[in-house]
């Protein structure tokens, strides 16, 4: 299977600059960039189960995805929300073929 077709769970590590929030070392059930005024909307949960599937490839585009509401940040470089986040991508491959 090639990299960006593995089969992923995202976890939230740490904020921008390494703040902590109240998502770190919880699972991205859904994340939005396009709400509140160009920062993101994120829900997560403690159980690694009820985590969103992504491909690899989906999780890295959705973490890279530009805001339709902000989509220049005040220092005019791309403003993409989910980027002020540290992930870790769970690669969940293997469990699903168990």
């Amino acid at each position: 299977m090639s990299p960006r077709k593995e089969r992923v769970i995202v976890r939230v590590m740490c904020g921008p600059g390494g703040m902590t929030t109240p998502h770190d070392g919880r699972y991205v059930v859904r994340w939005n960039p396009h709400t509140r005024y160009g920062t993101c909307s994120v829900e997560t949960t403690e159980d690694r189960r009820q985590a969103r599937r992504f491909t690899a490839g989906q999780a890295l585009d959705a973490w890279r995805t530009i805001s339709h509401v902000e989509p220049v940040r005040p220092d005019g470089l791309p403003n993409r929300p989910l980027s002020g986040l540290t992930i870790d991508m769970i690669n969940i491959s293997e469990e699903q073929q168990r």
